[in-house]
Formats: C-alpha cells, structure tokens, sequence
C-alpha cells in the first residue's frame, strides 16, 4: 500500500498511525511541486493547495501547521513538530488545559507552535480581579460590587482621572497615593500575589501606571489596611454607602467641612 493510500483511506487496522505519513513522502512532494515558497522555515516553504487527491492533507496542513506556527519557534523544534504531528496535537492540547488550571501559565504571553504547542494557554485575569476574588474567598461573599467603590473614590480623589496631581501634598494618580501609601500599597499588592509586578516594582511614580494597576494598587491597599473587612461587608451587603470605609480605610485624614462636602456627592 503507498503512503498515499495510507492516508486517504486512515486504515488503523495497519498498525501505524496515518500521522506517520501526513508530511513525509509523496504527499509532501507532490505539495513542494504544486506551491510556491512562502517563507523562510520548512514549514512556510509551501502554501498548501487544494491539489485534488492530497486536499484533506492540505486542509490539515494549513490549520494545524503553517497557520498556527511562529517564526520564533527554534528550528529544531519545527522539524521535530512537522514530523510528529499527533504528539504536537496531544502537548497542544496540554498546554491548553493546564494553563485554563493555573489562571494563565504563561501571564497572558501568546505564544505559538505548530498546531498550537504552547498557543491557548490561558491570560491571567487582571490584577484587580485577582485581588477581588482573594477578598471573596476570606469574606465569603460576593466582592464585584467593589469596582462600584472604586469608580466613586476615583470621582472623589481626582475627578474619575482628570486630576492627577495634588498641589499641596505628594498625592498623585486616579486614587491620589501619597509617596508613603504608594510603598504600602505595593508591599500589600506583593503580599497578595506572592510576588509583584517588573512594571509596578520599577515605576518612579503611580501616576506613570495604567488604569487597571493602579486600580489593582487601590484594591490592594484597600482590603488588606486594618478594619476594612467589617466596613467593606457593610458596604456589600448595601447597610454603608462605602463613606465610612473610604474615610477610615483609604483617605485616613482629617476630615475638614470642605472635604466633607464633597464626599456627599459621592458616596
């Protein structure tokens, strides 16, 4: 029987794999006179076509080796995944489910190879939402309703972002960290992830920071200060419109009239 037929007819009964035979031989030949090159590894030489009897091989070709591969792959490793599609198919499918397992093995990185060696494993969730469920697993209660006060002390602190620099203190960013609670708010931050951040560890100044982290450091800061838990319950289960944990737990100063009137435009 030839490599072809083999194929065609995917006769396990044989007692090898068709796999064996997608690449090598006259199907691969018959695809390298029928196409042209189209780029610099073995695998990207040949842009399959519908040739008529190799079609379903081609159809495989295209969306399990060309498309998916990445030109950052080691050359070693692509001619050992051209050879051993079934193998690269199974660690493909590995990869996947152990990053969907850990909350994204690789932190969010795409990276890809042939038939999707390391491609689907999955991005962690944001920072913010990391810290959230942390706080939902030690209050044993829903914590979504946090994002709510978030937006509310962004309005308070710097007019939702458009205000980012305090004149008379060294207050900066959407939730106005001083220099002091930005330090306490990374340590904490570090204390909840287990490690923190390259961007975050290196910023000279919050206010150099995304949205997002900084809205992580405000959450971090937030939920792990002295006393918060009882305030933030309170809060969640809608008995506090959140004033009292902002003032205690994240303004933490003296609260003058004019302060005071502001907060109850917020909260």
């Amino acid at each position: 029987m030839s490599r072809i037929s083999f194929y065609l007819n995917d006769n396990m009964d044989e007692g090898r794999s068709s796999s064996d035979y997608m690449i090598r031989g006259n199907i691969r030949e018959a695809q390298r006179q029928a196409a042209p090159p189209v780029g610099a590894y073995p695998s990207q030489q040949y842009e399959p076509i519908d040739i008529g009897f190799t079609g379903k091989y081609n159809n495989w070709f295209r969306e399990n080796v060309q498309r998916p591969i990445s030109e950052n792959t080691p050359r070693g490793m692509w001619e050992f995944m051209e050879e051993n599609p079934t193998l690269n198919q199974a660690i493909g499918t590995g990869v996947k489910n152990l990053g969907q397992k850990v909350g994204g093995l690789f932190k969010g990185r795409s990276m890809s190879g042939s038939g999707g060696l390391i491609q689907a494993a999955s991005a962690s969730p944001p920072l913010a939402d990391q810290i959230l469920a942390h706080v939902q697993d030690r209050l044993g209660m829903d914590t979504q309703k946090l994002n709510k006060f978030a937006v509310a002390v962004s309005g308070m602190e710097s007019d939702y972002g458009t205000n980012l620099f305090n004149p008379v203190s060294s207050a900066k960013g959407i939730y106005q960290f001083t220099d002091d609670s930005f330090v306490t708010a990374k340590n904490r931050l570090k204390n909840i992830l287990g490690y923190l951040p390259e961007n975050i560890k290196n910023v000279k100044s919050v206010d150099l920071l995304s949205a997002e982290d900084q809205k992580a450091l405000f959450f971090a800061h937030l939920t792990e200060d002295k006393g918060s838990d009882k305030r933030m319950r309170k809060y969640l289960q809608g008995e506090s419109s959140g004033r009292e944990l902002f003032e205690k737990n994240h303004y933490k100063g003296a609260v003058d009239a004019k302060t005071a009137e502001r907060m109850n435009r917020f909260f």
